[in-house]
């Protein structure tokens, strides 16, 4: 749910600003976990203190830049 929102609004290597996130549903600290789970998979890559990242996988080296 909160991946797919991201890749729809913010794209791949675009900055994302968790206290500019509002989601129906969620309360601030439901989101602070959401995030802290996708910093763990992969899925997403901090920063700085509040600022995020989607990582894009190069073709060339298969792996995150």
């Amino acid at each position: 749910m909160l991946k797919e929102y991201l890749e729809k609004n913010y794209g791949y290597n675009e900055p994302i600003f968790i206290n500019e996130i509002r989601l129906d549903g969620l309360n601030d600290n439901a989101l602070r976990q959401y995030f802290k789970r996708m910093l763990k998979s992969g899925d997403l890559v901090r920063f700085d203190t509040g600022i995020y990242y989607l990582p894009k996988a190069s073709r060339l080296l298969k792996k995150v830049i």
